[in-house]
This record gives C-alpha cells, sequence and structure tokens, in this order.
C-alpha cells in the first residue's frame, strides 16, 4: 500500500488499485460484487469517495469543521423553536 497519495475527494479505480497494491480490475470487481461503494459518473465512469478509500485503508475519515458564527446559532435555535409549535392545521382530533 502506498503511503503518501493526493487528498482529493474522488478517485478512479485505477488510483485505488495503486493506493491498495491490488489490480485494478480486482478493485473494479469489488465496486460490481458491492464490496466498495462507488458514484456511477457515467455509464462507463466510477468513482470512488476518501471517505471510502479511507474505511478501506482504515484510516479515520478527517473532517475540517468550520466553527459556526454566533448569528448561526441564534438561527438554528430560532428554527428549532418554530418546529416544536405545530401549526394549527397540524392538530390532532381525538376520536
Amino acid at each position: 500500500m502506498s503511503e503518501q497519495f493526493p487528498a482529493k475527494a474522488f478517485y478512479s479505480p485505477a488510483e485505488v488499485a495503486h493506493i491498495l497494491g491490488v489490480s485494478d480490475s480486482h478493485v473494479t470487481n469489488m465496486v460490481k460484487g458491492g464490496a466498495i461503494e462507488a458514484v456511477r459518473v457515467s455509464p462507463r465512469i466510477i468513482r470512488i469517495s476518501y471517505g471510502t478509500l479511507m474505511s478501506l485503508i482504515g484510516q479515520p475519515l478527517h473532517v475540517r469543521r468550520r466553527a459556526l458564527t454566533a448569528d448561526e446559532v441564534e438561527a438554528g435555535r430560532r428554527e428549532l423553536r418554530e418546529e416544536d409549535v405545530p401549526a394549527p392545521d397540524d392538530t390532532l382530533v381525538a376520536r
């Protein structure tokens, strides 16, 4: 398995094969068999996500998250409060 490879969103089966140290056809067969999750871009092109690749090589997925601003936090709170209050049309009637 290659230790260094470029970090990007999606990889071709050939790139994944190179990283894992297996043949291209082995990766393609694993995708067809459902052992590797992939995205079909077109009828002939498939791509494997970074997260899937990380799970294949047993590495944790590192995701950078930005901190929310105070305005974003408050907007989320307002949205939750509005969802908690049922609209008049949503009332339940017991029969």
